[in-house]
């Protein structure tokens, strides 16, 4: 939330991250139940999940912004895996 200051208010965060290793690439780490779809709605991606697939979500995104990540390194998150019945496929890659 920004304040009429212009300085935004913060909260820190703990979160368990992945590391990537050579020999094994980088582990995905989600939570035991959570809710994530992607959608394409005309020029829109939409992402949509509750509170865990979102945290989920972002636990992959700081994983892949880890040191050590070489560019081009992607995951493909899909339906039968990571998102919920019916989402469009989503790589997320490394630049």
């Amino acid at each position: 939330m920004t304040d009429p200051r212009g300085q935004t208010e913060t909260r820190s965060v703990t979160v368990n991250v992945p590391t990537y290793k050579r020999e094994r690439g980088l582990p995905r780490l989600w939570p035991d139940q959570y809710s994530l779809k992607v959608e394409i709605r005309g020029n829109y991606v939409n992402i949509v999940g509750d509170s865990a697939g979102l945290r989920g979500l972002a636990t992959q995104l700081l994983a892949l912004a880890g040191e050590g990540v070489p560019a081009g390194y992607s995951d493909d998150l899909d339906d039968l895996a990571e998102l919920d019945a019916g989402s469009v496929q989503l790589t997320i890659i490394r630049r």
